[in-house]
């Protein structure tokens, strides 16, 4: 940022949320390491220019980007790492903090290094799952209140998505359900995964949606799932029952969540990313070298196939199940 960006230090300490002289701190000791020259120009002068692209196209607060991890295994953990230190620094007592699921969204909140916090709310913002999965929206609320010291911690008592939609109006009407959705509208704070459509999904692959809703998904042309509704390659919530029957806060609710942070990473979701990035669902975006790269070029895009994505192929036989990232 000072070097490539020719940011002052005074800038770049409002920024990063930190004091210029801890900046000048920081900028020194890379000058007395050679880190300057070695680290910052050769490794990561990529990474800064595609947040600088990508705050500017998407008129975001900020961008994290890091380099893609050789293990694509291991893409949550970076991504987490990186979200979790953000979150450190934003976070303050008595704020409200929404939660997403997944496995990425888990190593975010394996990475909160924050203490001394007083009377934080955790707020998850999706219903649960009939069976055990890492980054369980309910096990990934309890572990964020642990880490916070939380005063409250709220988790939506019904599956992620009901039967019908008059089942989830019904639900919807509750005190409970009508007292954790005035939370989530007053909530300073959400941190947010992205699921793609492919047979990688943990959609799928946790049963949160079936195979018969994920081909008339596909039919109905969504490329992923932000916030619980799926969205076609523009950003616009289809025209699906599955949007309906999800139990989650309204969508208007969401949208007025302060300081929404998205983390998400692999090509698979770049279609999914674009379009809720195009339509300003998130105010801040952590994502890897390789995903940041698709998203900046104009071809990075394809729809899912159903060619290749057969709803009929037994897909949990034929992959390795790996969570949401």
């Amino acid at each position: 940022m000072y070097f490539n960006d020719e940011m002052t230090q005074a800038d770049i300490a409002q920024q990063l949320n930190m004091t210029r002289a801890r900046v000048n701190r920081i900028l020194q000791a890379l000058r007395d390491n050679g880190l300057v020259q070695v680290v910052i120009h050769s490794q990561l002068a990529s990474c800064v220019a595609l947040e600088r692209h990508l705050e500017k196209a998407y008129h975001l607060k900020r961008c994290i980007i890091v380099p893609t991890p050789r293990d694509e295994e291991r893409l949550h953990v970076t991504l987490g790492r990186a979200a979790g230190q953000y979150l450190s620094r934003i976070i303050h007592s008595r704020q409200t903090l929404c939660l997403g699921w997944g496995k990425t969204v888990d190593a975010s909140i394996t990475g909160l290094m924050v203490n001394g916090l007083e009377n934080v709310r955790i707020v998850s913002l999706f219903g649960g799952l009939a069976r055990d999965f890492v980054g369980n929206p309910g096990t990934i609320a309890a572990k964020a209140s642990a880490k916070l010291s939380a005063g409250e911690c709220w988790c939506i008592p019904a599956p992620m998505y009901v039967d019908s939609p008059e089942l989830r109006d019904l639900l919807a009407r509750q005190e409970m359900f009508r007292s954790l959705f005035a939370k989530v509208g007053q909530a300073e704070t959400a941190l947010i995964g992205a699921g793609d459509l492919t047979l990688r999904s943990s959609n799928l692959l946790s049963g949160a949606v079936n195979e018969a809703d994920w081909s008339t998904l596909l039919q109905a042309g969504a490329v992923g799932e932000i916030y619980g509704r799926f969205l076609d390659a523009s950003g616009r919530v289809v025209a699906h029952t599955l949007n309906n029957r999800f139990t989650g806060p309204n969508f208007s609710a969401l949208r007025r969540i302060r300081h929404v942070v998205l983390v998400a990473g692999g090509r698979r979701k770049a279609a999914i990313l674009r379009a809720a990035l195009s339509k300003g669902y998130a105010h801040v975006f952590v994502s890897d070298e390789e995903t940041a790269t698709a998203l900046v070029r104009s071809d990075a895009f394809p729809l899912p196939s159903r060619d290749t994505h057969s709803p009929h192929t037994p897909y949990t036989s034929q992959i390795l199940e790996e969570s949401r990232a």
